[in-house]
């Protein structure tokens, strides 16, 4: 069973977004005070066509969104060990086997013969472990906690978020700056 993550948007995060909803929203009180005045002077629509330019860049730019992350995964799991394990499991066997020994052989007159061994084996070849056999029930349990730590981030366009709504708003305002 696993935990849903808890995600928390720190100060920071928080006042990104009350400063973009705030611009819009001055930027609709300023298009309903233009509205309703009768005409515009130049310098207004000079300063119009301005903060329709920096809307526009405004509209370009990223947004980034970091929050703390902070849970635990829960890994409970069953495996029967044969599922695991592969049927033709082969354990390579390289090795060299020292041997020191004397052997002693007695001839059929009697005479005794001593050969000393200082030498090493080479051992080398494979050994097949039929593990379906003696793993037929057996099962791999796996119980664990993994704590996790971090950092979420988010990253995204504005003209994504606010896409349709910010380009009308900036759309009227290029009209009133005609």
């Amino acid at each position: 069973m696993t935990q849903k993550p808890n995600f928390k948007f720190d100060r920071n995060s928080l006042l990104t977004i009350a400063v973009i909803i705030s611009l819009i929203l001055s930027f609709i009180s300023l298009y309903i005070s233009v509205e309703k005045q009768a005409g515009l002077t130049e310098e207004q629509k000079t300063q119009l066509k301005e903060i329709a330019k920096q809307l526009r860049n405004i509209q370009q730019k990223d947004l980034v969104l970091i929050a703390p992350l902070k849970t635990t995964v829960y890994a409970q799991k069953e495996i029967p060990a044969n599922q695991v394990i592969p049927e033709d499991l082969m354990l390579v066997v390289n090795t060299t086997l020292p041997i020191n020994t004397t052997l002693e052989a007695v001839s059929t007159k009697g005479e005794i013969m001593r050969l000393q061994l200082l030498e090493d084996l080479p051992i080398e070849g494979y050994v097949p472990i039929k593990a379906v056999y003696s793993l037929n029930d057996s099962k791999i349990k796996i119980d664990q906690q993994i704590p996790i730590e971090s950092k979420f981030s988010l990253t995204f366009k504005v003209n994504v978020v606010y896409g349709q709504e910010l380009n009308e708003i900036i759309q009227k305002i290029e009209e009133l700056s005609k």
